[in-house]
C-alpha cells in the first residue's frame, strides 16, 4: 500500500517562504540601522565642522580687535611725543618711555573690547552672517580678563553647533580653545 503525501511539500514551501522572509527582514533591519548610524556620525561630523568654523571666524575677528589695538597704540604714542622731557633724551630712555605708553593703551584696549564680548550671552560672531551661526563665547568672566606678569593674555573660547535632525533630536558639538594674545613691544613685528 502507498501512502498519499498530499499538501506536504506545501508545508515545506511555507517553511522556507517563512524562513527566507525573517532573513529578509532582519537583513532590512540591519541596512536600516547601519544606514541611520552613517548618517548620525555625518551629522556629528558635520556640527563638528561647524564649531570649528566658528572658532576660525573667532580668530578674524579676535585678530582684527588685536589691528585696532595695534593702530590706536601708535595713534596714542604719535600723540604723546609732547610729553618726552629733555630728561628723557639725556638719560635715553624714550624708547622705554614709548614702549610703555604703546603696552599701557594696547593693554586696556584690548581687555576693554573683549569685556565687552564676553559680556554677549549670544557669542561673539554677528548672527547676520550666516542662517545658523555657531555660538562662540568667551568662557572668562570679564573680571578675569587681564594680562599676566609676563603680559600675556589667555583667553579661553568654547564653540557650540547644533541642529535638530528630523526625528526631533539635537544633535550638539562643543570646542574649547585657549587663544593667547602677547602684548607686543612698540614698533617691532606685531605678528
Amino acid at each position: 500500500m502507498k501512502k498519499v503525501k498530499r499538501g506536504s511539500s506545501l508545508v515545506s514551501v511555507l517553511v522556507v517562504a517563512a524562513v527566507l522572509i525573517l532573513i529578509g527582514t532582519a537583513v532590512l533591519s540591519l541596512t536600516v540601522a547601519d544606514y541611520k548610524s552613517r548618517l548620525n556620525e555625518s551629522n556629528r561630523v558635520q556640527n563638528l565642522y561647524e564649531a570649528e568654523s566658528g572658532l576660525d571666524e573667532a580668530y578674524g575677528i579676535i585678530g582684527g580687535l588685536i589691528e585696532e589695538a595695534i593702530n590706536a597704540s601708535n595713534t596714542t604714542v604719535l600723540d604723546s611725543y609732547g610729553t618726552i622731557t629733555e630728561e628723557d633724551l639725556k638719560n635715553d630712555d624714550v624708547n622705554q618711555k614709548l614702549n610703555g605708553i604703546f603696552k599701557s593703551n594696547y593693554k586696556t584696549y584690548i581687555i576693554d573690547k573683549l569685556k565687552v564680548l564676553a559680556g554677549k550671552s549670544e557669542g561673539i560672531i554677528p548672527a547676520a552672517n550666516r542662517e545658523n551661526p555657531p555660538k562662540v563665547v568667551i568662557t572668562d568672566t570679564p573680571d578675569g580678563i587681564a594680562f599676566n606678569e609676563q603680559e600675556v593674555l589667555l583667553l579661553n573660547l568654547e564653540s557650540s553647533f547644533f541642529e535638530i535632525n528630523p526625528q526631533g533630536h539635537k544633535n550638539e558639538r562643543m570646542i574649547r580653545t585657549t587663544f593667547k594674545i602677547i602684548a607686543p613691544d612698540y614698533e617691532n613685528s606685531y605678528y
